[in-house]
């Protein structure tokens, strides 16, 4: 080779550089590390989020504490919400804002079956406040029997729970279930008024064409209380009272019309109603108007009373809210005359 040829091959070799000098070769690493870097940053984060949330759920109820309920005291009645509730009055020692819950829990298969069924509303929990409680239960999700009878009873546990955020539509953990079975479980026990009620809402379910039939006959034929007579005459168009003999559509109207009135505490209208509704008992206009017309020891004004005070230690309502309630047509229905005696009795 020529001193020539030597020098210009050393050029062309020395102009060669090698390949991790060359831009395209680093524009492609810094490619591959964000990529990779990315992959391995997003796998770190939803490893955090899963880790969190799995942190949360458990939180939600590895803290919660069960405390026991006392001096319970059990009454029926007309709630906010569903008629012939139980109302459940009672102590404990969970703090304020200690949610409220009823359950029913399987012991053969330590398994709750149902979820809590306490509440004083549809939305929101009941709540301890000051060492007291109060909250509504209803039969109809305490009992599974498609009929049910006066006397029947139920097994509740009823506690109050701190630090629990889970809604009351989901089912109690375990650890939780195990906390409450410690507790004292109580007996609830149907009322006539009770069975008769929840029966009723099951009939006008099944039997459509009854329900249709009643709401016709209903409507066809009202009746109408003055809210400003004490007499509370119901509409004459109606009165069966004409008739000398008794049918036995006419006696079991009156049976059920006593039963509303002095184990509900509801008004005249109150219970004439109940016993025409297609979603009640269904009777006759007819039989509705003996019944009520032939009620005895009713005392109008102490159950106008009876209402009223559970407006006024339940819902916290005011004097005035109070008397439009129990005079409202959506409401209880009483007379204005009888709903002001409830308002001048009440405690003050």
């Amino acid at each position: 080779m020529s001193k020539d040829n030597a020098e210009e091959y050393h050029r062309s070799y020395k102009a060669k550089k090698p390949f991790y000098k060359r831009v395209w070769f680093w524009a492609l690493a810094v490619i591959v590390i964000f990529i990779v870097g990315g992959s391995l940053g997003g796998k770190d984060n939803s490893n955090a989020t899963n880790n969190a949330g799995k942190t949360t759920s458990a939180s939600d109820s590895q803290n919660t504490k069960v405390y026991s309920t006392q001096d319970l005291k059990v009454t029926v009645s007309k709630a906010i919400v569903h008629n012939t509730d139980w109302l459940i009055k009672g102590k404990t020692k969970a703090p304020n804002n200690s949610k409220i819950a009823a359950v029913i829990i399987d012991n053969s298969s330590d398994a709750i079956t149902d979820i809590p069924i306490s509440t004083s509303d549809d939305i929101k929990w009941a709540k301890v406040k000051d060492g007291n409680f109060s909250a509504y239960i209803e039969p109809l999700q305490a009992f599974n029997a498609s009929k049910r009878h006066a006397g029947d009873t139920v097994t509740v546990y009823i506690v109050a729970l701190e630090n629990y955020e889970k809604k009351d539509t989901d089912t109690i953990p375990a650890h939780v279930r195990k906390q409450i079975k410690k507790t004292k479980p109580y007996t609830l026990t149907l009322t006539k008024a009770q069975a008769d009620y929840q029966n009723s809402l099951d009939g006008s379910k099944k039997d459509s064409k009854k329900a249709s039939s009643s709401s016709s006959k209903e409507t066809s034929s009202s009746s109408n209380i003055d809210k400003n007579d004490d007499s509370e005459s119901l509409s004459s168009s109606n009165s069966s009272t004409s008739s000398s003999k008794v049918s036995s559509e006419d006696k079991a109207a009156l049976e059920k019309a006593q039963d509303y009135a002095t184990e509900m505490n509801m008004s005249k209208q109150g219970v004439y109603e109940q016993l025409t509704s297609s979603a009640g008992e269904g009777f006759s206009s007819e039989a509705a108007q003996y019944a009520v017309n032939h009620l005895t020891d009713i005392d109008w004004n102490a159950n106008a009373l009876a209402k009223a005070k559970d407006y006024q230690s339940e819902m916290s309502m005011s004097r005035s809210a109070i008397l439009d309630q129990l005079t409202s047509s959506a409401g209880e229905q009483f007379t204005q005359s009888q709903a002001q005696y409830a308002i001048d009795h009440l405690p003050k």
